[in-house]
């Protein structure tokens, strides 16, 4: 139940900064909930390579509960770095949009 409180919390963020530069607001809120996932699918991967390739055995008989709170930060970092480039990009376009209009 925590974690579609998460996926909500995450997705209204990216919809509340597409609302506010005029985008698409849905398409950028499932973007943002994909970016999450995508970042703890690619943390897994990673995972499992150095696990596989680690002498020690017991990493691979880590529980997946454990593993979903250990993927759970990466998601996050994945999805906060998107909003950041976006919200950056957004806004500089903005600025150039009201320079525009100023030189006119």
């Amino acid at each position: 139940m925590l974690g579609f409180a998460l996926l909500f919390l995450i997705g209204r963020g990216y919809y509340l900064l597409a609302d506010k530069y005029d985008k698409n607001k849905w398409i950028f809120g499932i973007v943002g909930i994909a970016t999450y996932y995508a970042g703890t699918i690619i943390f897994a991967f990673f995972f499992g390579i150095v696990a596989t390739l680690s002498a020690n055995a017991s990493w691979l008989e880590i529980d997946n509960t454990a593993l979903g709170f250990m993927a759970l930060p990466f998601g996050l970092l994945f999805s906060w770095i998107l909003y950041f480039i976006l919200k950056r990009n957004w806004s500089s376009k903005k600025g150039e949009d009201k320079q525009i209009i100023a030189d006119f």
